[in-house]
């Protein structure tokens, strides 16, 4: 019922609109899992990926209808109505050589579908898109401090799919950390009056939050991503500062830090250097480590190269995990239990980008959909020195790259919907810029 009511109130709202970022903010909501807040569990019987593909569907008939349905610039439009057509083949791919069920392909298929938030997102207006943006800024910092509120406590205050207690530890792992705050984190140290007086000690907030995941590639990933950051923005002179700032707000971590970085860390990395990769069963394993999920990618990997060249382009079907097809269809070894439900994973792993995208991309849609974010990337990469909005988006793109061999983030489509925000920004900048030239 929650949900049913968030996804009307963003819908009235789209056509308020001195209220329309609101409608847009609900939106990006649904595409980021409710800001990991109101996350699918608390809807109650929905997901947050349904409220989304609705909001999409209803918005983008709109656009159409009423003209505002465009597409700029040209190289993104290109690699993106290329990737709408793989997706669609994609789906008639399943329907007539897998023969699965029209219903079960959509739901299936369904996250892939949500690259339609990219033209929706594009066509804000300028005043909406800055509304919008520094109402993201305001409650990325609000969340973290709650965040960070949990991590002193040790009490579960925003909703979670599962507690996850470190075993070394015994501390709980809060994953649930605003969504954007590497994004938000980059442009405050690129542009130290972002948040006014507070901005330092806001930039302390969002890097206590990440160390308090206690996800050793998360904080290492996080660390490379604000160095390329000054260095893609031209502040070399900066790197050795914030490099020793982020190791000074890490001594008070630093027991916590040195235990996580052993144990089983350095055995898994010299398993996968070494080749000592077995394919077998992670069902009863209670936390992926690395060798898990190269094991996982290269089952799939050996098993598609062995398929027709169809199936290598396409990949398995759109099936959901859910589906009883999924388990009649493929019986690979190395699996997990999702979420600690009795649902086996055959096609998509929580875990790694890569065996979700060999399952529903194929190589040949793999392709294709890296050819999309390397345009996106271009285009933010090329105007870095104008805005740390954009370095912060093409780095945030890199991160989800880097971060994709522990992350299935990588594989949804809607886990750039920030990133078509700010591509929305330029063009309304570089639009409004043109216009007053001419005149």
């Amino acid at each position: 019922m929650l949900g049913i009511i968030l996804l009307l109130i963003a819908i009235i709202l789209f056509f308020i609109r001195k209220w329309q970022y609101l409608s847009y903010f609900l939106y990006i909501g649904f595409l980021t899992d409710g800001y990991k807040i109101i996350i699918s569990p608390v809807l109650s019987g929905l997901k947050n990926i349904d409220l989304a593909l609705v909001y999409t569907i209803i918005i983008t008939c709109v656009l159409i209808k009423t003209h505002h349905y465009k597409l700029q610039p040209a190289k993104i439009k290109k690699s993106f109505l290329w990737l709408c057509l793989f997706i669609i083949f994609s789906g008639i791919f399943s329907i007539g050589y897998y023969k699965i069920p029209f219903y079960e392909v959509l739901q299936g298929g369904r996250f892939m579908l949500l690259i339609l938030c990219y033209p929706i997102l594009l066509n804000m207006s300028k005043s909406t898109i800055i509304k919008l943006l520094h109402l993201l800024a305001w409650f990325t910092v609000w969340m973290a401090l709650v965040d960070i509120l949990q991590i002193i406590t040790q009490l579960p205050i925003l909703p979670m799919y599962a507690i996850n207690r470190d075993p070394d530890l015994g501390l709980i792992r809060f994953f649930n950390y605003p969504p954007f705050t590497l994004l938000y984190l980059i442009v405050a140290i690129l542009n130290p009056s972002f948040y006014g007086k507070k901005t330092k000690l806001i930039i302390a907030l969002f890097i206590i939050c990440i160390i308090g995941t206690l996800g050793r590639s998360l904080i290492i990933i996080t660390g490379i991503s604000i160095l390329l950051a000054l260095y893609f923005n031209g502040k070399k002179n900066l790197i050795i500062k914030y490099g020793l700032l982020i190791c000074l707000i890490s001594l008070p971590f630093l027991p916590i830090l040195t235990e996580r970085f052993g144990g089983n860390t350095s055995s898994d990395i010299n398993n996968v250097i070494s080749g000592n990769v077995e394919l077998q069963s992670y069902e009863q394993q209670n936390d992926g480590n690395l060798t898990y999920r190269i094991s996982w990618v290269i089952e799939r990997i050996l098993y598609l190269s062995n398929r027709p060249i169809q199936e290598q382009f396409f990949g398995l079907g759109l099936l959901s995990d859910s589906s009883p097809l999924s388990t009649k269809m493929y019986q690979f070894i190395v699996n997990i239990v999702f979420y600690g439900s009795d649902m086996t994973q055959q096609l998509r792993s929580p875990d790694i980008a890569y065996g979700t995208m060999i399952a529903y991309y194929g190589f040949g849609g793999m392709i294709i959909y890296f050819y999309f974010l390397s345009q996106l990337f271009k285009e933010f990469y090329k105007s870095r020195y104008q805005s740390p909005y954009y370095v912060a988006a093409a780095v945030w793109i890199l991160f989800i790259i880097m971060i994709s061999v522990f992350s299935d983030d990588l594989s949804a489509p809607n886990t750039f919907a920030l990133c078509f925000v700010l591509l929305a920004y330029k063009n309304k900048v570089a639009s409004q810029e043109i216009t007053n030239y001419k005149n």
